[in-house]
């Protein structure tokens, strides 16, 4: 077989397999999927022997997932997400957006609490295995940070909520809590010189909005964090705060600034006597 009719052959077969699984999406539905939601990734033999056909299939199964979107068919649209993200698995905007779809999308869908958080760990269990593929990647450290801060930690509590957070937020950020600590720990308590609290979301995001980069999505996520806390325990933390405060100082519209001097008085307010907020104040003065 010479060379062009060998690139033929695996074309017509991108072809021939995205059109089938492009038709059996339809007859499927989440009880198809594992109990536990683990999605598995596509089979490698079958992947190799796509070759550079990868593509054909991408272009295609994207196509039938924007289609399921628009129709709201969440449930099959899952179905499609191990494929794409194993054709193509340097794609990270492939990998956040499915997160964020299983995570909040498909998560919505569920009829129960346990269904709910099944649907939000799958979204942090894809987000973990982009992160092996593509390592130290920003994008997906902040999406991951986002699902951590928002989803499951509420951001900040709602005022219509003056007792906590609303019902089902609580009940994630219950079976959040018994998750395990990152295997990267000991780097958050070296950056806050503090130990971390990885029962609270809103720590969890710091960390990775802190290996992201993000100056001033680390200052959110540390605010938020820092308000939750106790005076006794907020005090090892000042520092810290100091310190990311003025690396996200520069970046800061007027508005932010005035809302971040207006946390540092709060915070003063509960340690008068603190050189670091002190300080930080005379640093920002406008």
């Amino acid at each position: 077989m010479t060379a062009a009719r060998r690139r033929l052959a695996g074309w017509g077969l991108g072809a021939l397999l995205c059109a089938a699984l492009c038709l059996s999406v339809p007859l499927c539905t989440r009880r198809a999927l594992p109990p536990g939601m683990g999605l598995s990734p596509a089979p490698g033999a079958l992947l190799a022997a796509l070759g550079g056909s990868r593509g054909v299939l991408a272009e295609a199964a994207w196509l039938r997932l924007n289609g399921l979107q628009r129709e709201g068919r969440l449930a099959e649209l899952s179905l499609l997400t191990d494929f794409l993200v194993a054709l193509d698995p340097s794609n990270v905007e492939a990998w956040a957006f499915m997160a964020w779809n299983l995570a909040y999308n498909v998560s919505a869908d569920a009829s129960s609490p346990e269904g709910r958080w099944r649907w939000v760990r799958a979204g942090l269990d894809l987000l973990g295995r982009g992160l092996r593929a593509n390592p130290g990647d920003p994008t997906l450290l902040r999406q991951l940070g986002w699902i951590w801060e928002h989803k499951i930690g509420g951001g900040a509590p709602d005022p219509a909520f003056p007792g906590g957070y609303p019902g089902e937020t609580l009940d994630l950020r219950a079976r959040a809590a018994a998750l395990p600590p990152p295997p990267d720990a000991a780097g958050l308590e070296a950056f806050l010189g503090a130990p971390p609290d990885w029962a609270a979301p809103a720590c969890r995001a710091l960390w990775c909005y802190v290996r992201a980069g993000h100056a001033r999505d680390t200052l959110r996520a540390l605010s938020l964090w820092l308000a939750a806390l106790p005076p006794a325990r907020q005090a090892a933390l000042l520092p810290c705060f100091r310190r990311v405060v003025l690396a996200a100082w520069p970046t800061l519209p007027p508005d932010q600034a005035g809302q971040c001097r207006a946390v540092a008085r709060e915070l003063l307010r509960a340690h008068p006597g603190d050189p670091s907020l002190h300080a930080l104040l005379k640093e920002t003065a406008p």
